[in-house]
């Protein structure tokens, strides 16, 4: 709630606003000049107040406008098309369309940030070492299919709440933790089915590759920050793929 009063607080100064359909407090943050977005066809007819971001039938539209199709979009994840529709929301009219679709089918995402690093005996190792938070690391989760997902969790503890942690973690493959609160991240998803401590990221990525099958993607989603073992989250990252290089060419 201080969260959704501070931006709120922020809107009410702004000229313009961009503001997530989707959610309940979008009038909070709405003004006289606001582009909605929405991963779906607003409720009822588009106002002539406001503009609308939203997906039908495959594609990014405005208003009544089609601008461009989703296939070619590079980024998955449910919150990377919230993100791209935001960022259609924020320049329509400021930059082309071409332009817009251009990098929506070009962009591969941040480093670090859900980041496929390399594909090695059929397995997919994705580095998102900039997931300091539970809620970042269930976000990461959902772009992937998680009965084939192998997610390396564990770091520093920052005395956060794992146990949003939980719902996601019944539907992964496996899940190893390392790191100084391994075993707290452990007594707060019960609903794992199963759970292999590590004592370094060297170890888990070994453990990972040996449990993984053709298809299955490892992902690198501490939940936590880094700096029980490492300068940072991109040591962390790279001390990642040190493992990942280690493992040799094919699979046992």
């Amino acid at each position: 709630q201080e969260y959704v009063f501070s931006k709120s607080n922020i809107a009410k100064r702004a000229k313009k606003h961009v503001v997530n359909y989707d959610i309940k407090e979008r009038e909070l943050f709405s003004g006289k000049n606001t582009t909605y977005f929405s991963a779906k066809i607003p409720d009822g007819p588009l106002d002539d107040k406001s503009n609308y971001v939203y997906i039908k039938d495959g594609y990014v539209c405005h208003n009544n406008e089609r601008l461009f199709s989703l296939d070619k979009v590079r980024l998955r994840g449910e919150y990377n098309l919230y993100n791209i529709l935001g960022a259609v929301a924020a320049l329509y009219g400021v930059v082309s369309v071409e332009s817009m679709a251009l990098v929506a089918y070009s962009y591969e995402g941040a480093p670090h940030r859900n980041e496929h690093i390399l594909t090695q005996g059929g397995v997919f190792f994705v580095d998102s070492s900039a997931d300091s938070s539970p809620t970042r690391t269930k976000t990461t989760l959902t772009a992937h299919e998680k009965s084939k997902t192998i997610a390396i969790m564990g770091g520093y503890d920052k005395c956060l709440d794992y146990t949003p942690l939980n719902e996601v973690a019944k539907e992964l493959k496996l899940v190893i933790l390392f790191g100084a609160n391994k075993h707290k991240i452990k007594d707060s998803i019960p609903s794992a089915k199963r759970v292999i401590l590590a004592n370094s990221i060297y170890e888990a990525t070994k453990v990972a590759y040996k449990e993984a099958m053709a298809g299955d993607f490892v992902v690198l989603t501490p939940a936590s920050a880094s700096f029980d073992m490492f300068e940072n989250y991109i040591d962390r990252a790279e001390k990642f793929k040190d493992a990942i290089r280690g493992l040799g060419n094919g699979k046992n």
